[in-house]
């Protein structure tokens, strides 16, 4: 088989880019050229702006990237909300576009963005395949939900001889769409339809008890719903011969609101970080300004996920924890003191980030802003209302255990490597034949609508 995989024709990129640009048009084929837009422009601007010195005509050309992206996504995502929320605020009526989201525009405008910043900071030199560098912008594991994939990262996986599929990247990557298989199908979706959803379509028939259930449940929901696609992506990618980037790293033993935010989405954090954070200053200016980068960055990371007032605030959220933890990290090395690692500091510490994520995250979850605080009302409510039967409590409980811990993940990784490719395909089936029994209606990743 190695030897078969190692002897493949020049017509496995063509093939790649084509199958792409069908599989983005399968869900509407009138937005394909949007992606086609962006990577025209990009490729083009990447080109302008390696090719001269003249500042003023490098920042021309990077506002045009700019420009050009960025109005597309503000135009097809948050014009239509911004417009509402100025009629209701001052009665002007803007005519509403009434278009759908093109799905992934979010993710390729990153990735798009950050080939040609990277080319105006001179840390990337452009590519001069057209071709390869459609791949990258449309590579179809990824381009609907992530991860976020650099040019940089990618770009150097499409030499010749540097990136190609052999049995034992098939077999790492058929282990990774199983696991991301389970997490998606097993456990987020079966917390989703037996707590999450059911308490969030109507959380003033739940007591305290119910809402503490459902709040926790859809923690593990997200985390096992983004973390299963990203890993289906990252196996998906292996068996093409790619290596796409981690995206996730057992978020939930974090003990710093920092440490937490730098093991979930990885790749849109670090975006952020390189792309806003940094060229606003990051820390490295007053305190009070700091503060201000960090509230900025994540005001944009929640305005990112989705257009609506809910999702900004829970950027604002997670950027205060982000800045209390920023300031209790300042007086602990101002001071010389470090973190206890005794077992209940570090317990204690666990809780206390894992419980403020999942309360902020009612903002994300929530359809609208007064849904979440119907959401925290329900949590005041004392024992009356409706309480999720026993067994989706306990099953919540036992299929965080899988999320909460890296060390099930990999575990059950390495024991799935160890197996045959053969084998690993059987499971798939099983897999694949219990999924379908016991699905009684198609369940889309959550990620799909940003």
């Amino acid at each position: 088989m190695d030897l078969l995989l190692r002897h493949q024709g020049r017509g496995r990129k063509p093939f790649l880019l084509i199958a792409s640009w069908f599989f983005y048009a399968c869900w509407d084929w009138r937005f394909l050229a949007l992606i086609l837009f962006s990577t025209g422009l990009d490729f083009l601007v990447g080109t302008k702006i390696h090719g001269t010195e003249n500042p003023k005509r490098r920042r021309a050309w990077l506002y045009a990237s700019l420009v050009g992206n960025l109005g597309i996504l503000g135009t097809f995502k948050y014009y239509d909300f911004f417009a509402e929320s100025l009629a209701e605020w001052t009665g002007a009526n803007l005519p509403l576009l009434d278009i759908a989201l093109p799905i992934g525009i979010s993710f390729y405008t990153f990735q798009t963005l950050s080939y040609t910043l990277d080319i105006y900071r001179k840390e990337l030199t452009p590519t001069k395949s057209f071709s390869d560098f459609a791949l990258f912008v449309a590579f179809f594991p990824q381009l609907v939900a992530g991860p976020i994939v650099r040019a940089k990262e990618f770009l150097p996986q499409l030499r010749p001889g540097v990136s190609r599929p052999n049995s034992s990247k098939i077999q790492e990557g058929l282990s990774d769409i199983l696991i991301g298989l389970f997490k998606k199908v097993v456990i987020a979706d079966t917390i989703g339809r037996g707590i999450g959803d059911p308490f969030f379509a109507n959380p003033d028939a739940y007591g305290t008890l119910g809402a503490i259930c459902a709040i926790y449940a859809v923690a593990f929901q997200f985390y096992g719903d983004f973390d299963g696609y990203s890993r289906i992506a990252i196996g998906c990618g292996k068996m093409l011969g790619f290596e796409l980037p981690e995206n996730f790293r057992s978020p939930f033993t974090s003990r710093t609101m920092i440490d937490l935010l730098r093991r979930w989405h990885i790749t849109l954090s670090t975006w952020m970080r390189d792309y806003l954070y940094f060229p606003l200053g990051g820390n490295r200016c007053s305190p009070k300004r700091a503060l201000f980068n960090v509230a900025a960055t994540m005001f944009l990371v929640g305005l990112w996920h989705g257009a609506g007032w809910n999702f900004p605030i829970w950027g604002l959220l997670l950027g205060l924890g982000l800045m209390v933890s920023h300031l209790r990290e300042n007086a602990r090395k101002a001071n010389g003191v470090q973190l206890s690692n005794s077992p209940i500091a570090i317990l204690f510490q666990r809780a206390c980030v894992f419980n403020y994520w999942c309360l902020v995250g009612v903002f994300f979850r929530a359809p609208t802003f007064p849904e979440a605080m119907d959401v925290f009302s329900s949590l005041l409510r004392g024992l009356s209302g409706h309480f999720e039967p026993l067994h989706a409590f306990l099953t919540t409980l036992c299929l965080a255990w899988f999320c909460i811990s890296a060390r099930p993940d990999q575990w059950v990784g390495e024991k799935l490597n160890r197996l045959s490719p053969e084998f690993q395909g059987a499971i798939l089936v099983l897999l694949l034949g219990f999924i379908a029994a016991v699905q009684t209606s198609a369940t889309p990743f959550i990620y799909f609508q940003f």
